[in-house]
């Protein structure tokens, strides 16, 4: 063989000989064992993998090997020039041996057949050596026999090799490698640029490029290394929870014996998870390389209710018994059972399929631009193939070879298995490109043919036969693929021989994510992006415009000139005028427009027309010549406006070409026209007369109608004849949503009146008129409309009736709180930007505030914080404007989110403009006791002090406008039955959990604690009342505060008969039931003083009436145990921070990829098997000494923490670890800030002191934090610096020293995930870092430099890690400046396990030791400061 023909295409000849061997030995292969093989896995990266360039598994287990070695050259000389010229020496020989040796049969051992190829005949003895390559080889041969009897090695020369070349099978490869390069990179690039320049111009912009719905189909089925990487790591981390389930359901079947209640349970969830386990694994080995899967994938596998098990589980009695155990079983059904199941096994299916895919979508979907930019894409990753061919011109008779091989030049020699086996060797090429060679996971390089506009094409029934054609060559060749489009009327009927994905008629990616672009790409400037990017609603409506506009500046006024009708009309006015000066034609002949006409009623009756007779029939209709129809039918199509396609003759007979609608568009517009020219106005068509009418002509007709004649088409009295009652209300919404303002507010009053019924009118007009119009500030129909109708309401709660519960409640058929369905404001179709105005979408945010679904709030309250950030005076006029709002929840949420930005996001000439607005309007003395709400009041506050922070306002002016105030009177609202309410009974739907926890156990420890009630000043409070109400004489405390309570949700609209009624029913067997009683019975409530995930519309106003009697009583009581004047209302209560809740990382399901820090695992985590209780209790007292040194200072290693420094210093840590020696190993730190020559005696002076009070050697009782009994954020911690701090009460036992708490900690609790702590650097600690703000994790100065890191990771309660860190040499130094170091409080406390008690019974072990450690000098010390070690020996279970 002349291996100078050997084409390498730009690779290393080692690396191309080894992708050609590669692809012989797959054909060998399947020669070779034909059904017997499972799989063949060609290896990618440098060296291969385990001594194999490829490998094929047979069913039986047993594996054939591949090894290729380039040795071209024969050469008799040194051993030195046989290496470096490739002769088969001592060396090499060696070499193949060592990898049999240690890497091939030592990864793979059930190999069975060694292949060996080289490129040359091996050179035999001669008379002048016996030592010859031959000779060599069959002497490693006889090694390699000894001692592997059962592997069989076979060498491949070059012989061999042209035998292989020589078969049919390869002479694709043959070609591909040996003859002139047709076939290759530069050809398929020629290709693709070719078409770009061509049919590709007027369908393709790359400028345009979005990768929408097309791109991830696509991508998932030819595969993205970090696309599978991902999927790989998500079923890798569900197989090892099952694993981890399995372990644990073991362990805890050993310990509660045979009781059939618990094993049942067990028993079964662990087939059920075992069969999990084993599908992960198949799915995670196909994601690995793409092997080929023994068997399907049982997807049912995957049905598990993992919930359901874990709850059984925790109700069965063993649960009790043996706590810990069953707590290891639940809490990993509880992880199984977050994996949204169905995302990832759809998405292994879109990769699996083999099937070719089919996209259908209407005409102006994105179809044609979606598959180009991909292609482009694809070229530029250099992984994947891509052929585009347009569907057009492909003649009824040509093969699959002839399309493939007209479209890459390829002369006709070639036969198709050939094409296949060519573009395969070029594929297989890219194995070796970067991120290929250094992933985890490899993705096949494959060849994808697109084929575009099958409906362009000749006859359907040819290309229904080409897609089945591709399945078998998919079949035979897996790295072979294909995708189409079409329209959906180009296939009818079942489709089983292609995966088909249907586009929506929003397009392949939303028009408003590509409208920004378009505009750049055409050119346009436009002055109203804010509606206008939400009322193109189409690719397609998107394009006409562009065109329309191309090179302009735009100002539009109303939506109804970028309706599709206008669009069309003003296109083909547009193409009549060019039309008319390019032929000299008068423009009032109006040829365009009546030959679209004309064509639309052909069409109706046929679906395509021969290119002759619609020339003849136009030139007839339009009563011109010929040639002028002939030419008019051309420029159609020029424009896209007919489509073409030719039906190629056989033999001599000629080519024939028809015509089809280009775009359909055109044509339903012009049949709309048509119909409305018979009438004089749109309430005369007769819909009897034209019952096949298409749904987008009817919609063409009602636009025109409302447009035109200010018509509602669905008035028409004979509609119902081509549409149900369904299609008539959809046709009513499209409709208005076309319609200018004008004629739009004709139907307002009827549109109030719908949303007045009841609420399912109300959502559904909200989500098909409103939101749809949410940026169209001006439009009758839009949110003026929402907004007024909202603000009609007297009161809050007959408005919530309607507006603020949720859907789909039980018992609420037939009622006017009923949904049919949700709200679709939280869709990411209303996220806010930058170009939203606030009379738009964020109006609508901000009304949906009053939800009684806390989640749906935490949403829209969250979106309304981004978009702040965005445009901060914008959402300060949106505050402006419901600030009177008359619903507390709205107002309230609203100037937390003006605070958070007050503080993070405006400039300080907004900062001055609100604090002046709330000086006047909030916290204004004269008007402080109208505005009683402490919510209010603290958001008012914080704003106001931010002001003076930053030198806005002066501290002596505002302090007038600080608490406490002095108010005169003792008015407040009270009812008169609610006097007969109890903390523990409640009153009306006041229930024992409100009533007790929220309103009088909360408000009375915060006024009327027991030294307070020794003064009686809450009493003598309530008699002041009675005084003014002698009504009340008589009212306790506690009925004071359910009075208030009850006569506040009254005034808020709330009353029993709607929200509360528990009369019987018609039938008698139940209750009326209030929209209250709907909501109790759908969702739970909660209990201990916790707000529900959704309320009632009682619990609502009962959380808003708690701030109102609190901000009542603080102007007129003290505060606390302390009895002193409230002068920060976050000592009543906590309060919503949004910018705080947006970034709060759920602690019971940490993510894995946060950083740890163990420098000594083998001392920290104790492994081992122990037998009995005694072997923990020696465990645990002989735990290894830490250096604590190690754990305190240390290397921000690849930078996995987001401290911005090289060297680390920890503040604060807690870890927990548990190893299977039986033994819980938890570690404590906290770092003391003290005087610089203060270390060693406070050193002395610890020790000393722990001896009598261990709470000064535990870490955990030396943190500061902020005086309140109320959850706090870290947000508030560092931005509210003017809050009462505390040091730990440990300061207190050594006034000998200057001692502050380094390290804060505080708590905030989340509505998703109950109590979340925060550890912070202290306040002192902060100043000298120059902190000023954090989000719990990092801590930031004024430049957003990280300083510091609160880091968590791990399993909350089980192995766990906490640490606080700062910048060591930054620390350092600035502590060195102000005359301060550190001393940290180290414990290392070494327990028995609950798992090892529950196992062997009950005894106990515990080694608890505390340490100082300090800087003695440039030396850190550690002192044990305290010491505990005991242990007791199992007891002997009773009988």
């Amino acid at each position: 063989m002349n291996w100078t023909n050997f084409q390498t295409y730009g690779m290393a000849p080692g690396k191309a000989f080894e992708v050609l061997c590669n692809r012989l030995f797959e054909n060998w292969s399947k020669e070779e064992y034909k059904s017997d093989i499972a799989s063949i896995r060609v290896v990618n990266g440098a060296g291969g993998d385990g001594g194999v360039e490829s490998y094929a598994t047979l069913k039986d287990g047993s594996i054939i090997g591949l090894q290729a070695k380039w040795f071209p050259t024969s050469m008799v000389s040194s051993p030195m020039t046989a290496s470096m010229h490739g002769e088969l020496d001592h060396h090499t020989a060696g070499e193949m041996r060592e990898q049999i040796d240690s890497t091939a049969k030592k990864v793979r051992p059930e190999i069975s057949r060694y292949i060996v190829c080289v490129p040359r005949d091996l050179a035999s003895k001669t008379a002048r050596s016996e030592n010859s390559e031959d000779t060599r080889w069959e002497n490693m041969i006889t090694s390699v026999v000894e001692d592997y009897p059962d592997l069989a090695v076979e060498l491949w020369n070059e012989s061999r090799l042209v035998a292989e070349l020589q078969k049919p099978s390869a002479s694709g490869i043959f070609k591909f490698w040996f003859e002139n390069a047709e076939v290759s990179d530069e050809s398929v690039q020629y290709a693709f640029d070719k078409a770009k320049s061509s049919w590709l111009t007027t369908k393709y912009v790359p400028e345009l490029n979005t990768y929408g719905n097309i791109a991830q189909t696509l991508s998932l089925l030819l595969g993205d290394i970090a696309q599978r990487e991902n999927q790989t790591k998500t079923f890798r981390k569900i197989n090892e929870l099952c694993e981890k389930f399995l372990s644990a359901a073991e362990a805890f079947l050993a310990v509660c014996g045979d009781r059939p209640e618990i094993t049942d349970i067990l028993t079964e969830t662990m087939g059920k998870v075992s069969a999990v386990a084993s599908e992960c694994l198949k799915i995670t080995a196909w994601y690995r390389d793409e092997t080929p899967l023994d068997g399907d994938i049982d997807l049912s596998a995957f049905n598990v209710d993992f919930d359901s098990a874990a709850d059984s589980i925790n109700q069965s009695r063993d649960s009790t018994l043996h706590h810990f155990h069953s707590s290891d079983v639940t809490k990993v059904l509880r992880k199984l059972g977050e994996f949204d199941f169905y995302t990832l096994i759809k998405g292994f299916e879109r990769s699996h399929h083999k099937k070719s895919l089919l996209f259908l979508g209407t005409p102006g979907t994105g179809k044609t631009h979606g598959i180009s930019a991909l292609s482009e894409k694809l070229l530029s990753d250099g992984l994947h193939i891509p052929l585009l061919i347009q569907a057009r011109n492909i003649p009824t008779y040509s093969t699959w070879k002839n399309i493939v091989c007209d479209y890459l030049g390829l002369s006709s020699s070639w036969n198709e298995d050939e094409i296949w086996q060519a573009l395969i060797s070029l594929a297989d090429r890219h194995r070796f490109q970067e991120p290929q060679l250094s992933a985890e996971t490899k993705v096949s390089p494959k060849v994808i043919i697109f084929v575009d506009g099958l409906d362009e094409s000749s006859t359907h029934e040819r290309w229904v036969e080409r897609i089945q054609e591709t399945n078998a060559i998919t079949a035979s060749y897996p790295q072979i693929r294909f995708c189409f489009t079409a329209r959906p009327t180009a296939f009818k009927g079942r489709i089983d021989y292609a995966k088909v994905e249907r586009l929506s008629n929003v397009g392949d990616a939303p028009t408003h994510i590509l409208f920004d672009s378009y505009m750049r790409a055409y050119n346009i400037k436009t002055q109203n992006n804010g509606w206008l990017k939400y009322s193109l609603t189409s690719p397609l409506a998107l394009k006409l415009f562009c065109e329309l506009n191309q090179d302009q500046t735009v100002s539009l006024s109303n939506r109804t000139e970028v309706s599709m009708t206008s669009l069309w009309r003003k296109k083909i006015e547009k193409i009549e005028g060019e039309y008319c000066e390019k032929n000299g034609r008068p423009e009032k002949n109006q040829y365009v427009l009546r030959a679209v006409v004309f064509l639309s009623k052909q069409f109706v009756a046929a679906e395509r027309l021969e290119h002759s007779s619609l020339v003849d029939k136009l030139a007839a209709e339009l009563k011109t010549a010929t040639e002028y129809a002939e030419s008019l039918v051309n420029y159609l199509e020029e424009y896209g406006v007919l489509s073409c396609y030719c039906e190629h003759g056989m033999g001599l007979a000629p080519d024939t070409y028809f015509y089809y609608p280009g775009i359909q568009g055109y044509f339903d517009y012009a049949s709309a026209l048509h119909i409305l020219s018979q009438y004089e106005h749109p309430k005369d068509i007769d819909f009897n007369d034209c019952k096949a009418i298409q749904t987008n002509t009817l919609n063409s007709l009602a636009i025109i109608s409302i447009q035109k004649y200010g018509y509602l088409l669905t008035r028409n009295p004979t509609i119902d004849v081509v549409m149900d009652d369904w299609s008539r209300q959809e046709l009513q919404f499209l409709t208005l949503l076309h319609s200018d303002h004008s004629a739009a507010a004709q139907f307002k009053e009827r549109t109030l009146e719908i949303m007045s019924e009841n609420a399912d009118g109300l959502i559904t007009i909200v989500n098909q008129l409103v939101l749809p119009l949410s940026r169209d500030c001006e439009h009758p129909l839009g949110v003026m409309l929402l907004d007024e109708f909202l603000n009609g309401f007297e009161k809050p709660a007959q408005r919530d009736i309607l507006w603020s519960v949720p859907g789909y409640l039980r018992n609420s058929t037939g009622k006017r709180w009923y949904q049919s369905e949700t709200f679709a404001l939280e869709g990411d179709n209303y996220l806010l930007d930058s170009e939203d105005t606030h009379e738009g979408c964020p109006t609508v945010y901000a009304w949906a505030l009053s939800t009684v679904n806390n989640s749906l709030r935490k949403l829209y309250r969250n979106r309304l914080m981004e978009w702040a950030h965005l445009v901060p005076e914008e959402f300060y006029r949106l505050f402006l404007k419901f600030s009177s709002v008359n619903d507390p929840q709205i107002k309230s949420d609203l100037f937390s989110i003006l605070m958070c930005l007050m503080y993070d996001g405006a400039d300080q000439k907004l900062v001055r403009t609100v604090s002046d607005w709330t000086l006047e309007n909030v916290l204004n003395p004269k008007k402080i006791d109208d505005n009683r709400d402490i919510s209010i009041r603290y958001y008012a506050i914080a704003i106001i002090k931010r002001a003076v922070m930053l030198g806005l306002l002066d501290e002596k002016v505002v302090a007038a406008y600080m608490p406490p105030y002095s108010v005169t009177g003792n008015s407040i609202a009270l009812n008169k039955d609610a006097l007969s309410g109890t903390r523990m009974g409640g009153f009306s739907a006041i229930d024992y959990d409100l009533s007790r926890y929220v309103l009088v156990d909360h408000i009375e420890s915060d006024f009327n604690s027991y030294p307070q009630r020794s003064v009686k000043q809450f009493e003598k409070l309530v008699d002041a009342v009675i005084v003014e109400q002698p009504e009340y004489a008589g009212m306790t405390v506690e009925k004071f505060i359910i009075s208030a309570a009850y006569a506040f949700i009254l005034e808020m609209g709330w009353n029993e008969q709607e929200f509360y009624n528990f009369n019987e029913d018609e039938s008698g067997e139940g209750i009326v039931g209030g929209v209250d009683c709907s909501i109790r019975g759908t969702h739970h409530s909660a209990t201990h003083g916790s707000q529900s995930s959704v309320m009632t519309v009682c619990e609502k106003y009962v959380w808003q009436a708690r701030n109102e009697i609190s901000g009542f009583l603080c102007d007129r009581l003290l505060f606390g145990d302390e009895n002193v004047p409230v002068t920060d209302y976050g000592l009543l209560d906590d309060f919503v921070i949004p910018i705080q809740e947006a970034r709060i990382i759920n602690p019971d399901n940490i993510p894995d990829d946060r950083p740890w820090h163990i420098p000594e695992p083998e001392k920290a985590v104790l492994e081992g098997t122990p037998s009995n209780a005694k072997d923990v209790i020696t465990n645990v007292l002989k735990a290894p000494t830490l250096d604590w040194e190690k754990w305190i200072f240390f290397k921000n290693i690849d930078g996995a923490y987001r401290v911005e420094a090289e060297d680390l210093i920890a503040l604060d840590m807690y870890s927990c670890f548990y190893g299977s020696a039986g033994v819980e190993t938890c570690l404590f730190m906290n770092a003391i800030l003290i005087n610089q020559d203060d270390a060693l005696g406070f050193a002395e002076a610890i020790t000393e002191k722990s001896n009598a009070d261990n709470r000064v050697a535990n870490p955990t009782d030396w943190y500061g934090g902020i005086h309140s009994s109320c959850y706090i954020t870290p947000k508030e911690v560092c931005w509210f610096s003017w809050k009462a701090r505390y040091d730990s009460a440990n300061i207190e036992e050594f006034p000998q020293f200057e001692l502050k708490s380094a390290v804060d900690g505080c708590c905030y609790n989340s509505p998703e995930y109950g109590d979340v702590y925060f550890y912070l650097p202290s306040a002192p600690i902060r100043d000298i870092l120059g902190i000023v703000d954090s989000d719990g994790y990092l801590f930031f100065d004024n430049s957003r430099k990280v300083i510091a890191e609160h880091s968590i990771a791990g399993e909350k309660w089980r192995t766990y890690q906490n640490y606080v860190i700062v910048d060591r040499p930054v620390l350092f130094e600035r502590l060195q400046r102000a005359g301060k170091r550190l001393v940290w409080i180290m414990r290392e406390r070494r327990i028995r396990t609950g798992n090892a008690q529950e196992k062997f019974g009950e005894f106990g072990a515990d080694r608890d030791k505390s340490y100082i450690g300090y800087f003695d000098g440039d030396k850190f010390t550690v002192r044990e400061i305290h010491s505990e070690i005991w242990s007791s020996e199992p007891k002997k279970k009773s009988l």
